[in-house]
């Protein structure tokens, strides 16, 4: 499922060549309730005729590129991204809701403002089913001036962008270093870390021409906000995003090309819209936002993870890169927590209902390694598999007189006081995007997102209170990187790396490169148990009789941390 899932995301319709192109992490990054330039919404919700709404603020004097990824609940996949370039002090609306005839998840917008691919009246979709999950958002550099050309292309005039397929044809996969392994075509696209270009006229030119766009860090000037609506029910809950400042310290542009094939997984390409991510930008950096060194690795046979005996050969692969974003994260934020709460209520009858959900969120989960020396799994060919890993809960809950029943990880988990016996359904949250209802009604209990899979916990006949959730999860946490020049060329697969180039070779010289991605590891925490985590409380009052007295909140949880 995860290669299905990322082979379809959104793409420009356009095959052309490869360059470098990159971001880094930035150890000082501090989460923030202002703008930065990164984002999550730690909830979607578009089933059953639920929307979610997302609203960009550009709070720069200067044009601005951002990365709109869409991740399903379950493990994280990929379900939609695309591009937005706002121009200087711009605003883009977007509404996220599924296709009524495939239930394909869409993002539409009547906005003006210049995406990547370009809006359709029908909106972008890659017609993948995820009903459910989180938003990640992030800005990808600014123009050094506002005469640099796609600046000029995405400025509005009475309302409308001066040329937003300018604007689109920077955001190809660009010919520039002539790698065999990818197919030839125009040099329109992404060059390098900070610079792209694109052929055509802007504004008042009458020659066409190639035209290139120099980038520079996207600095901390994003504001985020959403929100949750149901239609039928006359009720809506928003609030503003989780921001980050300081996340990426050098401009990072990614192309919106389709995947690379002839066995590529996306990952293959450094510069492809995979990044940037919850762990950085692209794997090829430096610390000066430069291309990284392409180095020489000689295979050994019988020594370098041999899946079929043959002679000796040489591969290229990449250095690292300053990735990094998690760890950074662990460290210069609060986000990493060990604990949420807030409070609850359930209250249903006589036509009215007031409920609350909780929603509890762990992005970037699926950016950490999954092998076996990490805790977690890989699939059959050795490549990384996105399903978490699993943080284990313990649920304490008051009632407001007080009282309180308090258990341990091993016991049934029951929300107090109360005896023994109501049991939410696990003792670890094992998606990405959890929510969790305090319920006597269990299956048939409603909510605020009531047409959402739900952990029940029963409510012992009490109809509110607080409750706090107390979260562990792997101690020694890694994030992995994939080589995108050390791709293991196993099975069927009739190719190797030799001298950069992608050649065929018969069976007996097939061989894996690099396959348990040793090098590329990274270490997020060691020792430390707390999870990266997001999430609120959603109030929902539905009054059959009076919708007037209908109300949607969203209240955070309060947070602890080692």
């Amino acid at each position: 499922m995860s290669s299905n899932f990322k082979k379809l995301s959104i793409s420009s319709a356009v095959a052309v060549a490869t360059a470098s192109l990159a971001g880094v992490a930035n150890s000082a990054m501090t989460n923030t309730d202002n703008a930065g330039d990164a984002a999550i919404i730690p909830y979607y919700n578009v089933a059953d005729g639920y929307v979610t709404g997302v609203h960009l603020i550009n709070t720069a004097a200067g044009t601005t590129a951002v990365k709109i990824r869409l991740r399903q609940r379950s493990d994280s996949e990929d379900v939609l991204d695309f591009n937005v370039v706002l121009s200087p002090h711009d605003v883009w609306t977007g509404l996220v809701k599924a296709d009524p005839t495939t239930g394909a998840v869409t993002m539409t917008s009547s906005d003006t403002t210049c995406t990547v691919p370009l809006m359709t009246a029908s909106g972008l979709s890659a017609g993948l089913v995820a009903d459910e999950g989180y938003i990640e958002i992030f800005s990808m550099g600014h123009p050094v001036s506002e005469a640099e050309p796609v600046a000029v292309a995405a400025t509005h005039k009475a309302g409308v962008p001066n040329n937003c397929e300018f604007v689109k044809d920077n955001f190809k996969r660009a010919n520039d270093e002539g790698y065999s392994w990818v197919p030839t075509g125009t040099p329109d696209g992404v060059w390098d870390t900070d610079l792209t270009g694109a052929t055509g006229k802007i504004g008042a030119q009458t020659v066409t021409s190639f035209q290139a766009t120099r980038w520079v860090d996207g600095t901390d000037t994003l504001k985020v906000s959403w929100f949750i609506r149901e239609a039928d029910a006359g009720w809506e809950v928003g609030n503003s995003a989780q921001h980050i400042a300081n996340f990426l310290s050098v401009p990072s542009l990614s192309n919106q090309s389709s995947a690379l094939t002839g066995g590529f997984e996306t990952y293959a390409d450094p510069l492809g819209f995979d990044y940037p991510n919850m762990n950085g930008g692209s794997v090829l950096v430096n610390g000066s936002g430069a291309a990284a060194s392409i180095v020489a690795k000689t295979w050994v046979a019988g020594v370098d993870n041999d899946t079929v005996t043959g002679a000796n050969g040489t591969y290229f692969t990449a250095s690292v890169g300053q990735r990094g974003a998690l760890a950074a994260l662990n460290t210069g934020t609060d986000l990493y927590r060990n604990s949420a709460s807030n409070d609850w209520v359930y209250k249903v009858g006589d036509g009215t209902e007031i409920t609350s959900d909780w929603v509890v969120s762990f992005p970037g989960q699926i950016n950490l390694c999954r092998d076996t020396n990490d805790i977690g799994f890989t699939n059959a060919n050795g490549v990384a598999t996105s399903a978490s890993k699993g943080v284990t809960i313990t649920m304490t809950s008051w009632d407001r007189e007080e009282a309180t029943y308090t258990i341990t990880p091993d016991d049934d988990i029951v929300v107090s006081p109360a005896p023994p016996g109501a049991i939410i359904p696990t003792a670890a949250l094992d998606e990405e995007v959890n929510i969790l209802r305090i319920s006597d009604d269990g299956a048939d209990s409603v909510g605020a997102f009531s047409n959402a899979e739900a952990a029940v916990v029963s409510a012992n006949g009490y109809e509110s209170g607080w409750a706090r959730l107390t979260l562990a999860g792997n101690a020694n946490k890694k994030a992995c990187d994939y080589a995108p020049y050390a791709k293991p060329t196993t099975g069927t697969e009739s190719v190797r790396y030799d001298n950069d180039a992608r050649v065929a070779v018969d069976a007996t010289t097939k061989k894996a490169l690099e396959t348990n991605m040793a090098w590329n590891k990274s270490t997020v925490s060691s020792g430390d148990v707390d999870v990266f985590t997001l999430g609120y409380a959603a109030w929902k009052k539905v009054r059959a009789d009076e919708p007037g007295a209908n109300y949607g909140r969203a209240v955070e949880h309060s947070w602890t941390n080692s």
